[in-house]
């Protein structure tokens, strides 16, 4: 996550996590796509694409399956906040309609906290929040 450290420590809370989101990956993959398509309509709106690059850039999708073609995990951050002994996780995704922002998911088990640029994965205060 953001917090810097210069001698990393991986914890039980780390590990925890980590076991968590390998035994339940499925369960997590449909949250933040659900999560995703339920926002999708909303994403398309703020970033107002011209029709003919909507198209491409930003399609309408009906089903999560389809968001394969749009967004790539780059990136899951174990953060050093933690509930219940498991750590919070944030996933960072590639989008194709903002190359620069991205797309994140803070998540604590397969419950997403919050969602927006790739920054939500790994800033820890939006962990701290949920606390």
């Amino acid at each position: 996550g953001d917090m810097v450290m210069d001698n990393p420590t991986i914890t039980t809370e780390h590990v925890n996590a980590y076991e968590y989101l390998t035994t339940h990956s499925q369960e997590i993959y449909t949250a933040i796509l659900t999560r995703l398509l339920a926002e999708y309509k909303n994403l398309q709106t703020e970033y107002g694409y011209e029709e003919e690059d909507a198209k491409e850039i930003m399609p309408d999708v009906e089903n999560i399956e389809q968001f394969k073609d749009l967004i790539g995990l780059s990136q899951v951050h174990l953060l050093n906040v933690s509930k219940d002994n498991i750590a919070y996780v944030g996933y960072e995704f590639g989008c194709n309609w903002d190359d620069e922002h991205g797309l994140g998911f803070m998540t604590h088990k397969d419950r997403i906290i919050d969602f927006g640029g790739a920054d939500t994965s790994f800033m820890a205060w939006v962990a701290e929040e949920d606390l």
